[in-house]
């Protein structure tokens, strides 16, 4: 197999989280997508999906409606996991960022995304090489380094998330209430 090329990082900042779309990174198998495979959509504008198209970018549009336009998007894979199933000796660095700090995320929490409210995203993409099947062009496809996700909280969360700020949810011991 031919080494694969990649392509200078893409760094969005400022995404408002409605532009995280089609979320994944649970990796859950569904209509659109093979068990384990995690990934979301980014909305962008059509200016970043022309210059990502004229690099081999696979930048599809949304259906249009009769409440909103079609708009460009592209799909970032979210490679916790190499494809023989091994771990990936380098995994996104992927964020939460909420009232008790900034929390990182790993392949067994990343999940909480899928969701999650977010307010704000910044986030930075590779673009890695693939010989495209039918056409035999080479074709570069996202894959996630850097997500940082501001999330947003409602006044429950925002208190308890004080209170019990560096506990363990999972632990009942650590619940304000008791589960017996």
């Amino acid at each position: 197999m031919a080494k694969r090329e990649r392509v200078d990082d893409v760094t969005i900042r400022g995404a408002a989280g409605q532009q995280l779309i089609f979320r994944n990174f649970e990796g859950a198998a569904g209509k659109f997508n093979n068990a384990g495979d995690r990934n979301f959509c980014l909305i962008i504008d059509e200016e970043l999906a022309g210059e990502l198209q004229s690099k081999g970018f696979s930048v599809k549009h949304t259906k249009a409606r009769e409440d909103f336009d079609s708009v460009p998007y592209i799909k970032i894979k979210v490679g916790f996991t190499l494809k023989d199933g091994t771990d990936n000796p380098y995994p996104p660095k992927i964020y939460k960022i909420d009232s008790t700090g900034m929390k990182a995320l790993d392949k067994t929490t990343v999940k909480f995304l899928d969701g999650a409210r977010i307010i704000k995203a910044d986030l930075i993409f590779s673009g890695y090489s693939y010989q495209d099947r039918d056409t035999g062009e080479t074709r570069y496809s996202a894959y996630l380094r850097n997500l940082y996700a501001e999330i947003e909280e409602n006044d429950l969360e925002r208190e308890y998330n004080e209170r019990f700020s560096g506990m363990d949810a999972q632990d009942p011991n650590n619940l304000p209430f008791n589960v017996n």
